[in-house]
């Protein structure tokens, strides 16, 4: 098959759902059937077309790194996959999903985030004037927060490069208003951005900010990534005919 034919073939989905990590897929890729894509372009990236009950969408999930042997999480991984996915799907909206680390005191492990606009960087720190706007990203989201029965969180969500929270961090966190922080999100929502697309994003808090130790990620993995997965298919279920918002 031919990259055109692949960017014909999935040029009607709506949405395309994009992992970090493989544990974070899995529960929602057990919710339906699932049918592996061959695509001709190298990549470490997996694409999944996941379908239940008469609706579909493409499933990104970064893989895993030949180099260091665990999941490619990060902004970089994050990137490519968004790019990657515009190519297989270029009218859908790229929504970054899996977990984040809660912020603000009234999440508990557990709560749904729908991010709101803008997606930023937090710890993008760039002392020169003509790119300070640039460094902290500033992206427009979709809102999915209409698309969901269930109860959630509308708040803003930044992302950065690691899992503890110094400092510093936790100030630019307040400057942007980021009630969660997480690895992905904003640089999926710059290049959908940059390139004309859509980008939104779907969060579970697995840890509080600053869980030096990841025992609380690590063991709250599973349960979180699997309410996580319920709510990305009433998302999927609920959206089919209706029209994306900016939040």
């Amino acid at each position: 098959m031919s990259n055109s034919l692949l960017l014909t073939s999935y040029s009607s989905l709506s949405y395309t759902i994009l992992f970090a990590m493989r544990s974070e897929a899995e529960p929602f890729l057990s919710l339906g059937e699932v049918e592996v894509l061959q695509v001709e372009f190298r990549t470490t990236s997996q694409f999944l077309i996941w379908s239940s009950g008469g609706v579909e969408c493409l499933v990104v999930i970064a893989g895993v790194s030949k180099i260091h042997d665990c999941d490619r999480i990060g902004q970089v991984a994050a990137a490519v996959m968004a790019r990657e996915a515009l190519l297989l799907a270029p009218n859908s909206c790229l929504v970054s999903a899996g977990t984040c680390g809660g912020v603000s005191s009234g999440l508990v492990v557990g709560d749904i985030i729908a991010a709101q606009s803008p997606a930023t960087f937090y710890d993008h720190r760039v002392a020169l004037a003509e790119f300070t706007h640039y460094a902290d990203g500033g992206y427009p989201l979709v809102n999915l927060a209409p698309l969901l029965d269930s109860p959630i969180h509308c708040m803003k969500v930044s992302t950065g490069s690691s899992l503890d929270l110094s400092e510093r961090d936790s100030l630019n966190l307040s400057r942007l208003g980021a009630a969660a922080k997480e690895m992905e999100l904003a640089a999926v929502a710059q290049v959908a951005a940059e390139l004309g697309g859509h980008a939104a994003g779907m969060k579970v808090v697995a840890n509080a900010a600053g869980d030096e130790a990841h025992g609380e990620f690590a063991g709250n993995l599973d349960s979180v990534s699997e309410k996580l997965a319920l709510t990305l298919k009433q998302l999927l279920q609920n959206s089919a005919g209706r029209a994306l918002v900016q939040s």
